[in-house]
């Protein structure tokens, strides 16, 4: 937060990049705590399930206001309205609280390290899943625009996307938890987040750019609670959960690059088959894993 608002106040690039380093760092950290809790709890797949519904629909609201703020108050107003969520999340630290010892879920302490092949095919899918997410994140605005939409529509689009879609698609989740197991969920958004990019990419109408990014939003929403949630079936202590956090931090900064090095002339498309192609990939780690923590569940509603 203090990073944060110091920001408002600098204007040279040497002072503004260690800042933004800084708040790097300490929201790096604050999403590691929250994945390592959500993975320590009785059903995990619906704690990660609410966060992301929350966190998207802030980024959803944000998206919206952020050319608002900018016009209106600069640089400075969009720090500032960070630094007042983020003190907001700080007075809410005395309501949170994790498991009791007797109540969370037993796993030995050496379960990771005892089997780490299914952890490291886990770690690979988070990764590959995410290298396609940042490959289209990266240049969804552009396919946009180049589908004939203005920068602002295409903000307009995404936002309503991630804040109506997204939020649907992890609402959905919490709702349906491991009702229909595990492996259906892979399919359906692994499944989902191949056709819409290739949608995405091979149509050319603002219709199509709006119903495929709505698509990419749901199908990404309602798929990772699912994925991070096997991940804590493997290691309820959390730490296969922040690995997994560094690995779709990873793959978000790979993809673009590797994105950018695909882009030919004008043409978004083999930006596409590339996303495509990676979460095709990911699907066929996560349905044999999913199948190997399969066991009999029933619908949860707590």
């Amino acid at each position: 937060m203090l990073a944060n608002l110091t920001t408002c106040f600098v204007s040279s690039f040497q002072w503004l990049l260690p800042l933004r380093f800084i708040s790097g760092l300490g929201a790096a950290a604050a999403f590691c705590i929250s994945s390592a809790m959500a993975s320590s709890s009785a059903k995990p797949e619906h704690n990660f399930a609410v966060v992301n519904a929350i966190c998207i629909a802030y980024s959803g609201v944000l998206t919206l206001l952020a050319p608002y703020l900018l016009r209106t108050f600069g640089l400075a107003g969009i720090m500032a309205t960070i630094s007042i969520i983020t003190l907001s999340a700080l007075m809410a630290i005395p309501w949170t609280r994790t498991p009791a010892a007797g109540i969370a879920r037993k796993a030995p302490r050496n379960r990771v390290l005892a089997v780490p092949l299914p952890v490291i095919l886990l770690l690979t899918m988070m990764l590959l899943l995410y290298t396609g997410h940042g490959a289209i994140w990266a240049f969804q605005e552009r396919i946009g625009v180049a589908a004939g939409l203005s920068e602002q529509s295409v903000g307009k689009w995404l936002g309503i996307s991630m804040l109506v879609w997204g939020v649907s698609g992890s609402l959905l989740a919490r709702l349906l938890g491991l009702s229909i197991g595990r492996v259906w969920p892979q399919i359906i958004s692994l499944g989902a987040s191949c056709l819409a990019v290739l949608f995405l990419v091979f149509s050319s109408t603002p219709l199509a750019f709006a119903a495929s990014s709505g698509l990419i939003a749901f199908s990404w929403f309602y798929g990772l609670p699912y994925q991070m949630g096997m991940l804590a079936a493997r290691d309820p202590e959390g730490r296969a959960a922040v690995a997994g956090t560094m690995m779709s931090t990873g793959g978000m900064a790979a993809g673009p690059a590797l994105a950018a090095m695909l882009l030919v002339g004008a043409s978004h498309r083999p930006i596409g088959v590339f996303a495509g192609i990676c979460y095709l990939a990911a699907l066929c780690i996560a349905v044999p894993s999913a199948r190997r923590l399969a066991r009999p569940v029933t619908t949860q509603t707590a």
